[in-house]
């Protein structure tokens, strides 16, 4: 869990001009802005992280059906952590819904035509969307590491 939030807030080894967590979308909404996206490798990231959200979401929402800690005296925390888990699932699908929508605006390998005004305008519009409903989802994942720490 210690990994994820340090990835969140973009503590990553140094990579060359790699930005990391949340502030990756600020960058990938300024390349858009600027015109400097590529449309092969925007496609593909888009499908990538499309899928990383969709994932979490299905992982959270088995977790919330199946945490148990095991420990009889903390059935108002396991409660809690279900309750945790199943909100930061729906926020994780509505991401992967807002990124879903870059897929199919810009399809792998092709990449569509990320330089048009309207296509650039409508993926800044997902990605600032998807960009506020991951920061609710990190949120509860900072939440659920205090509680199980």
């Amino acid at each position: 869990m210690e990994q994820i939030i340090r990835h969140y807030n973009g503590v990553e080894a140094p990579n060359g001009t790699i930005v990391h967590g949340l502030a990756a979308y600020e960058t990938w909404i300024d390349a858009f802005r600027g015109g400097q996206i590529e449309p092969n490798g925007n496609a593909y990231n888009a499908a990538v992280i499309q899928e990383a959200r969709m994932y979490a979401s299905l992982f959270l929402s088995e977790l919330a059906e199946s945490w148990e800690s095991g420990q009889d005296a903390d059935a108002d925390a396991d409660s809690e952590v279900r309750a945790i888990c199943r909100e930061a699932a729906a926020l994780y699908g509505e991401t992967a819904e807002q990124l879903k929508t870059l897929t199919t605006r810009f399809p792998f390998p092709a990449g569509g035509d990320p330089h048009a005004a309207a296509e650039a305008n409508a993926a800044i519009a997902a990605l600032q969307q998807a960009y506020k409903l991951e920061t609710e989802a990190f949120a509860l994942l900072e939440q659920l590491h205090r509680i199980l720490s």
